[in-house]
């Protein structure tokens, strides 16, 4: 019996969401038996080393044009059952070289933010061709995975996608080797020494609003000396935060503390998460904060939140960009005690879970 084999196409090893999601996805269909193809457009990244060594990574290293011929060399030869990529350009070139491969290969994109929102909040030929290039070449493509309502929503309302095109499957956000990651030893004074300590994770961008989050802290310190913010990500808005920082005087109780290949070690001591975000796809770090039983702060943004939290069931939601409300909610949360076992919550979002969909949505199309 042959082997059933399956490619996932990456732009590269780099610490983002979307690429640690599809490393998951790999490394559960190579669990399964299956072999597994990761197609890398770029080898840089610090997430190379979660890949599975049962996983076969196909590293192209050139440019997109280069892709599509790499692609449709790969569907004539090895035949995978699919191939799944994730993110606008991936998702964009492996429908071209689909179409020119003159297989019967069947693709599937991952839709992973709100296309109106990364058009508003991004510049450049990417964010122009948006409207275009998702109508013109989802025609190629198997199924649209959008990871959560609102992001299919906004694809049928403002893309002109039909809806019997989409697919909602939320993100392989959980996976049971984060407890083995949370309890790995931290030496940073404020964890585990007194303080109440909010961490949040994400890229340092206009996205993740860290500007409001730092203003509401200001409120939450002024009220309360013991509180500490701890942001772990980079980006490009390093040094106007580090400015914000220091005109509000908060040097010494808030830390840019940067990225880390575990942050989870970090956010299991954590007494609270919060995620300030004025757009989201979905929230990833929300079911990972939940799977790790750290109450959740989070705003009420588009899409995913509300999605993942149950409209408030499981963390509090606020409006983005209301320092007001973002610091009343923090501090309602740090003065209660959380009493729910919210890992409940986030098993629902499993890997497992996510790969069974897959599979189901292999069989439909064949």
């Amino acid at each position: 019996m042959l082997t059933k084999r399956v490619g996932l196409y990456l732009v590269s090893y780099s610490g983002g969401g979307a690429e640690r999601e599809l490393i998951y996805l790999a490394n559960e269909f190579s669990r399964r038996g299956y072999a597994v193809d990761l197609l890398v457009h770029r080898d840089v990244g610090p997430l190379r080393s979660l890949v599975s060594k049962n996983v076969n990574s196909i590293i192209i290293d050139k440019t997109y044009l280069a892709d599509i011929s790499v692609l449709i060399r790969y569907m004539r030869q090895a035949k995978p059952l699919f191939i799944l990529s994730t993110l606008h350009m991936p998702n964009w070139v492996l429908a071209i070289a689909k179409m020119l491969s003159f297989t019967k290969t069947t693709i599937f994109w991952r839709v992973v933010i709100s296309l109106s929102n990364s058009k508003k909040n991004n510049k450049g030929f990417i964010s122009t061709l948006l409207p275009i290039c998702y109508p013109l070449l989802s025609r190629n493509v198997g199924k649209i995975t959008c990871v959560s309502k609102g992001v299919a929503d906004d694809m049928i309302t403002n893309f002109s996608i039909k809806p019997e095109s989409l697919n909602v499957m939320y993100n392989p956000a959980y996976t049971e080797q984060i407890h083995k990651l949370g309890i790995e030893v931290v030496e940073h004074p404020w964890f585990g020494k007194g303080y109440k300590t909010i961490v949040s994770l994400g890229r340092l961008s206009i996205q993740k609003d860290y500007k409001t989050l730092i203003h509401a802290f200001k409120f939450v310190y002024d009220v309360n000396i013991n509180a500490r913010l701890f942001i772990l990500g980079e980006g490009p808005l390093r040094e106007d935060l580090l400015s914000l920082i220091s005109s509000l005087g908060l040097s010494e109780v808030v830390s840019l503390h940067g990225f880390e290949l575990n942050p989870y070690k970090y956010l299991a001591k954590a007494d609270l998460f919060v995620l300030s975000s004025i757009f989201e796809g979905f929230g990833n770090v929300l079911v990972e904060a939940l799977a790790l039983n750290i109450p959740v702060v989070s705003t009420d943004c588009p899409s995913g939140p509300a999605e993942i939290l149950e409209n408030g069931k499981w963390g509090k939601l606020v409006p983005p960009s209301d320092i007001k409300r973002l610091s009343f909610a923090i501090l309602n949360t740090l003065e209660s005690h959380q009493s729910k076992d919210t890992l409940v919550r986030a098993t629902e979002f499993s890997v497992q879970a996510v790969v069974d969909k897959y599979i189901e949505l292999v069989n439909e199309e064949s």
